[in-house]
């Protein structure tokens, strides 16, 4: 019992004890408190004031708002050489770099927009002028293998032109060789022609000679009729003769009749001589006749002579044309032949011409060729710097707008 009523009292003692060291470090806590609290109100002053003020900064700047205030306190901050002095600088130079970062990056921004959207219509029609390309890029190409084609046409033409060339060589050789045939002939001719305008010289002097003729055998005939006029005229007188003899040696009788009968054969002459006479006549009218048609015919044959002089000459005349023709023919032909001989020439330069013409034409679509492939990766590399550049607009839009936020 007695122990435990030491026990309860140094158990109250403590308990006492303890109270008092309670109220003790109660006091001493409390003490401590009020001093702590003196050291922060001193500290608040001196520490905690510019850190909130630096805190309410930094939350302007996580606002986006990096606006100077002139009147803020945090600028007495700067003149400080403790912390709270780095700091606000720090902070400064920060808000500095980033106000110079912003609008440096919101004109580069506005740049790189317009930039985007003139490199998008430069894009755009770069696209349209490479298409412009392509499409002539492909008239070219099929213009080239069209011309390729009709080169080679040209060059069968051409072809066909130097054998047509070469034919017309042969026919003018054919030409030549006949010009030199009527040149021949044509000298033959002159010279028959001369010996025909000799020969017809000729006739016409004969019969200008047997015109003479037969008007002197007209005149001729004439003389006879005339002599024979005469004889009948003597034969009528000497028949008169006779028949008076006659009617004489009548008369005279028997002495008379050796004299009639001579007077009866001079009578018999004279009648004789008058039928010869008559029968004269009728021939000599019968030759004037004759005579006066082979004069007509004679003048005929003088007309149709001087035709035929006229005509040889004409013909000698058209002869020598024809011979003035027949060498301007030839030496038309010598000048021809040399032409052949040039077109012949020409035609193979033309024909090389072509054949590398035919050759630079079919480069000309290869290399067309590649260039439509080109233009066509040349448009998908356009198409896609097209989209890129529409991306960086939208991208340097985002930023834009991103960058609208600050407050600077």
């Amino acid at each position: 019992m007695i122990s435990k009523h030491i026990i309860r009292e140094v158990i109250n003692s403590i308990s006492e004890h303890t109270s008092a060291i309670k109220y003790l470090f109660i006091t001493i806590a409390l003490a401590a408190v009020m001093i702590a609290l003196g050291f922060t109100f001193i500290i608040g002053q001196k520490l905690t004031k510019p850190i909130i003020t630096l805190v309410g900064i930094i939350n302007r700047l996580a606002e986006y708002d990096f606006r100077f205030d002139e009147k803020s306190e945090a600028i007495k901050f700067l003149k400080r050489k403790d912390e709270i002095g780095i700091i606000a600088k720090a902070l400064a130079n920060m808000q500095r770099n980033v106000i110079a970062l912003i609008t440096n990056t919101a004109k580069s921004t506005e740049k790189v927009a317009t930039s985007s959207q003139e490199f998008k219509a430069t894009a755009q029609q770069s696209a349209a002028a490479t298409e412009e390309v392509s499409r002539a890029i492909e008239e070219i190409a099929r213009g080239a293998g069209q011309q390729a084609a009709d080169t080679e046409k040209g060059s069968d033409k051409a072809h066909e032109l130097g054998d047509i060339v070469e034919k017309n060589q042969q026919y003018m050789q054919e030409l030549n060789r006949s010009s030199e045939q009527v040149i021949r002939l044509k000298n033959e001719g002159s010279e028959i022609v001369q010996i025909l305008l000799d020969k017809t010289s000729e006739s016409n002097k004969a019969a200008e000679e047997i015109f003479e003729a037969v008007k002197d055998t007209n005149n001729s005939a004439g003389k006879i009729n005339i002599a024979s006029q005469a004889i009948q005229n003597i034969a009528d007188q000497t028949n008169l003769l006779a028949l008076n003899a006659a009617i004489e040696a009548a008369n005279a009788g028997e002495a008379g009749q050796g004299f009639a009968v001579v007077a009866d054969e001079i009578r018999k002459l004279a009648e004789q001589s008058t039928q010869s006479a008559k029968e004269i006549e009728l021939i000599v009218q019968e030759l004037q006749s004759k005579s006066a048609n082979t004069i007509k015919t004679m003048e005929s044959v003088r007309e149709i002579v001087k035709e035929q002089v006229d005509a040889v000459k004409e013909t000698e005349i058209r002869f020598s044309g024809i011979a003035e023709a027949v060498e301007i023919t030839k030496q038309i032909i010598e000048k021809l032949n040399v032409s052949g001989i040039e077109i012949e020439d020409k035609k193979n330069q033309l024909l090389s011409l072509l054949e590398n013409f035919s050759a630079i034409a079919q480069e000309n679509a290869a290399s067309t060729e590649e260039v439509s492939a080109s233009t066509e990766e040349l448009n998908a590399s356009i198409a896609m710097i097209s989209d890129a550049s529409q991306s960086l607009s939208s991208l340097a839009q985002q930023l834009k707008d991103e960058i609208s936020k600050f407050q600077v």
